[in-house]
């Protein structure tokens, strides 16, 4: 439905990338992001409203990372980013996402619900040997206290 990569992708690729990465000293980075207000809008505009702003969401996250780079649609209305990035690099992109989605939803062309949003968490893998799934639990962390600390 959203042109995304899912998470059975991500178990295919995720070892050869953490090997790339690791073997030409590229690092990688993961964002977490989670449509904020998703529920709201399937309960009081229907699920094919909610299907729109879930497209939406997943083409403005494929035009604004680079064609390296991976995006993953993690459940629901979560998604999961593989960038190659360190991790100040990956705080400057979570913040320069939430500021231009903010601008679609206030962009009268955009046809989005007011009050939709994106929360986004970021970790670095610093280890490719590590445990990739604690670094995508990291990020999930972080984007749970973007979503509180917005409220």
């Amino acid at each position: 439905m959203t042109g995304c990569h899912n998470r059975r992708f991500f178990d295919e690729v995720i070892s050869r990338e953490l090997q790339r990465h690791e073997r030409f000293a590229i690092p990688m980075s993961f964002l977490f992001i989670d449509v904020d207000q998703l529920k709201n809008v399937n309960d009081t505009l229907g699920h094919e409203a909610g299907d729109r702003l879930l497209r939406h969401v997943a083409l403005f996250l494929r035009r604004n990372v680079r064609e390296a780079d991976y995006v993953f649609r993690w459940g629901g209305d979560e998604f999961l980013l593989m960038l190659s990035c360190g991790l100040n690099a990956a705080q400057q992109k979570t913040a320069e996402l939430k500021h231009a989605f903010a601008d679609a939803v206030r962009s009268a062309t955009a046809d989005l619900p007011s009050g939709v949003g994106l929360s986004v968490g970021y970790a670095e893998v610093v280890s490719p040997q590590g445990d990739v799934m604690e670094r995508v639990r990291e990020a999930d962390q972080r984007m749970y206290e973007d979503k509180v600390a917005a409220k």
